[in-house]
């Protein structure tokens, strides 16, 4: 697997090397969506075990990014650089954050603007798998500031971009103190994955989820149709952000709510049990993707 998505990544980056979409064709990858304030970057921060996704109110995410995960037994610590300076590498992850804002501002301006073009951002790492995900702007309702009036209508084109992609999983982020039934990213979900075939839901929130019986159908996969199934996670709020918990340190948390709280379930949910369902999901075969190389 690392070596098949080690060469889609290249295919990617040679493409927006010579200024062409990296989606010009349907390549496999790990596509997020979801609505504002859903915690879709919370997750794809734990994933990645590092902050260096921005963070604020409003649109964040203004262009997809596109996270190369590769994984390389020889480093002993994680680093990071950026598809357009590529020969600098960055221990810490904050500086990438800093990049990722400094160069959305550049193609988006400062108003809150989206843009289609991608950021491609690689992670090296001794202790993660080999990945690709892309982190899309959340779907918008109402415009602030200078945003255009149609900018529901902007965030959801650009989702849908990606969600098309018949080889793409899409990971469809909803919060769990919302009612599923609601949620922006199963509608989007629906529309270009019917069956369900290549949708996996991540219900964030968990520990504010009311436990119903209603709400433990949706845990155990027996609300929706859902193929690749519905996993439960407990992200970081501010407050824990605000005073330094360390994801390492969210992620045993989460796993000691899940095994106290829902333990039926418990071995199926978490950020840790979610990321080895990706690697699983995206081995060549499935959906078609070995046809590519």
């Amino acid at each position: 697997m690392d070596k098949f998505l080690k060469i889609v990544n290249e295919i990617q980056d040679s493409f927006s090397t010579v200024g062409a979409s990296p989606d010009i064709i349907k390549l496999p990858q790990i596509v997020v969506v979801g609505s504002q304030s859903t915690g879709k970057s919370s997750v794809l921060e734990s994933i990645v075990r590092k902050d260096f996704l921005p963070r604020g109110c409003g649109i964040v995410t203004r262009r997809p990014l596109i996270i190369q995960i590769t994984q390389d037994l020889s480093l002993s610590q994680p680093m990071g650089s950026l598809l357009h300076d590529p020969d600098t590498w960055y221990y810490d992850f904050e500086e990438i954050s800093r990049e990722i804002i400094k160069n959305t501002d550049k193609v988006c301006g400062s108003n809150k603007g989206i843009s289609h073009e991608p950021i491609t951002i690689k992670v090296v790492s001794p202790d993660l798998p080999t990945l690709t995900l892309v982190d899309l702007p959340g779907v918008t309702k109402n415009p602030v500031g200078d945003q255009p009036d149609d900018i529901e209508k902007q965030t959801v084109d650009l989702v849908m971009k990606y969600a098309e992609n018949p080889h793409s999983i899409i990971l469809a982020v909803s919060p769990g103190n919302v009612d599923i039934a609601n949620s922006e990213a199963i509608k989007i979900a629906r529309q270009v994955d019917p069956t369900g075939e290549r949708t996996i839901a991540v219900i964030t929130k968990v520990d504010l989820m009311e436990k119903t019986e209603e709400n433990m159908k949706v845990l155990q996969g027996k609300t929706l149709p859902i193929k690749l199934g519905i996993v439960g996670v407990i992200n970081r709020n501010q407050s824990q952000i605000d005073e330094n918990l360390s994801i390492e340190d969210s992620l045993q948390k989460e796993s000691d709510y899940f095994r106290v709280n829902f333990s039926h379930v418990a071995a199926g949910m978490g950020t840790i049990h979610l990321t080895d369902r990706l690697c699983k999901i995206l081995m060549p075969g499935r959906y078609g993707h070995s046809a590519l190389i």
